[in-house]
């Protein structure tokens, strides 16, 4: 599944967000926005892929955005929409362990390759010292956690916008 990060990398340098600030109805094209993501579920990009860290930051944002909240970092913006009780407690927990998982995902692939690397790769052997620096068990583990993690993500994604 296309994450709206990478949409919104693709939109000829944002062109559809400055159609959402101009648009006298922005739930309408941030709605559209979100329609253009597609399933694909052998997507492992932990940063723009479905689920991923980015559908994770515009969530935030465009709730805090919505309900008139500050906020710069994730984990922060997530506990202040909570707190006033524009988020529900149990998808914040969601979030929240989500982001966790991804960033330290990310911050142990990076370490690995020695250079910026956002997807995982889809043979779970090439998983293995992964799986293990993040105490699961080697093969499918990671893989199959990182699926319920994005699964939980991307539900939450659908709720927002879809509800």
């Amino acid at each position: 599944m296309e994450s709206v990060g990478r949409v919104s990398r693709r939109s000829e340098n944002g062109r559809l967000f400055r159609e959402a600030l101009r648009s006298p109805d922005p739930d309408a094209v941030i709605l559209h926005l979100a329609s253009l993501v597609e399933k694909d579920g052998a997507n492992y990009d932990f940063k723009i892929g479905c689920g991923g860290l980015m559908d994770i930051r515009f969530v935030v944002k465009y709730l805090q955005l919505q309900h008139g909240i500050e906020g710069r970092r994730t984990r922060f913006g997530i506990s202040g929409l909570v707190e006033a009780g524009h988020l529900d407690p149990d998808e914040g927990r969601v979030l929240v362990r989500g982001a966790g998982f991804l960033f330290h995902l990310e911050a142990l692939q990076r370490l690995l390759a020695e250079s910026p690397v956002t997807r995982l790769p889809r043979d779970p052997s090439r998983c293995a010292v992964t799986a293990r620096l993040m105490g699961l068990d080697p093969g499918d583990a990671l893989l199959d956690h990182y699926r319920i993690e994005t699964s939980a993500i991307r539900q939450i994604d659908r709720h927002i916008f879809y509800c």
